[in-house]
């Protein structure tokens, strides 16, 4: 958290509280941006990003740490931990050779101590939504009016990959909407009624206001007539859109954070999700490369279908692009997951939990039952 140009930098475990003071001026400001800068454009400075490493002590984590959660404040929602080599690095460009915290770590991250709170007395995910997966994805936006966006080739691809990835769903519970498919009417028709929900198209963030930060989404109306209100959903919408949702996945250009450094731009669009009831959400803090983006979400979603925890997930489709694809942390660091972490099982394995659970229950209710009527 940030007191005047002092950055006091709060570390938790179970039986230790260290906060630790950190001067933060305007020239370290203008520094620290300038190297997010530079990991944004993919000019990533190895070099400086281990700098903020050792500023921030990060290299006495006791041993037996393998999570991390993470509640970040001002450059630290444009810097996630996990990509600060552990090492130093050979040169600033050196990104195969050079060890990550994401190596050593998994990392999830939260808007509050107050929603960290809550997710660490509950991590129980679940829903009683009637869709599994609603995926949209739009790849032309030539149609767009008033703005000029470039097309995303893989987009409607990733939908529809995704689709197919998550095979221990049901079929029929299991929908994309691509293309003029993809609309904001639809969307918030589906949004509120599906377990999870993936969307691969542009957005906006607003730094200045964040409540105006943008998902792009098509529209009904023929082109020339279209308003800019219609193939826009802005963040303050989704404040009236009550959610059902266990996860949603913005896999967008800026989908997370803006140009700059105060970050309260991924308030405007997670904050809002949250609100409006999603448990937790995957966020990109960049804009990444189409394919690359589509390779990743892939990734992602095939470890959710194994049953692993989203957080699990994430730094799995993140250690797949390190170790196979480009090792540039611009590549595969721009992901964020925000919320409840825990698995989102089909609905079958759900329901077959809660018939287990609650015949556990019966039982152990008649034994009590028998018990307390026993004669000793």
């Amino acid at each position: 958290d940030e007191v005047g140009s002092t950055l006091y930098i709060t570390r938790l475990t179970h039986n230790h509280i260290e906060i630790t003071p950190f001067e933060f001026s305007g020239d370290t400001k203008e520094h620290f941006s300038k190297i997010a800068d530079a990991l944004a454009s993919g000019n990533t400075d190895l070099q400086a990003l281990h700098e903020i490493y050792e500023q921030l002590n990060l290299d006495d984590i006791p041993k037996q740490i393998q999570k991390i959660s993470v509640i970040p404040d001002n450059f630290l929602y444009r810097i996630p931990l996990e990509v600060l080599p552990s090492h130093q690095p050979d040169s600033p460009f050196s990104f195969g050779s050079t060890r990550y915290l994401i190596e050593d770590y998994q990392f999830r991250y939260f808007t509050s101590l107050k929603e960290f709170e809550s997710n660490r007395r509950s991590s129980f995910s679940g829903s009683n939504a009637d869709f599994d997966f609603s995926g949209f994805g739009i790849s032309d936006f030539s149609k767009f009016n008033g703005i000029d966006l470039p097309s995303l080739p893989y987009a409607t691809i990733e939908t529809q990959n995704i689709q197919t990835t998550l095979s221990t769903f049901e079929e029929e519970n299991k929908d994309i909407f691509t293309g003029d498919q993809a609309t904001k009417e639809t969307f918030k028709s589906r949004v509120g009624n599906s377990r999870l929900v993936h969307v691969a198209t542009h957005s906006e963030v607003s730094e200045q206001d964040p409540l105006f930060s943008t998902i792009y989404l098509t529209t009904r109306n023929p082109a020339d007539t279209a308003l800019q209100s219609d193939q826009a959903l802005y963040a303050y919408e989704l404040f009236d859109t009550p959610l059902n949702s266990e996860f949603i996945m913005l896999n967008s250009c800026s989908s997370g954070s803006g140009n700059y450094i105060q970050g309260s731009g991924i308030m405007g669009i997670s904050r809002a999700l949250r609100y409006a009831g999603a448990q937790s959400l995957a966020l990109n803090l960049w804009a990444v490369n189409d394919k690359i983006a589509s390779e990743f979400a892939t990734d992602f979603y095939t470890s959710i279908n194994k049953g692993n925890s989203k957080n699990k997930a994430i730094r799995e489709a993140k250690l797949n692009q390190l170790k196979t694809g480009n090792a540039n942390p611009h590549f595969w660091g721009a992901y964020t997951m925000i919320g409840n972490p825990a698995p989102i099982t089909p609905k079958d394995n759900y329901h077959s939990l809660f018939l287990i659970l609650l015949a556990l229950g019966t039982v152990m209710t008649g034994f009590m039952a028998y018990s307390s009527g026993k004669k000793v």
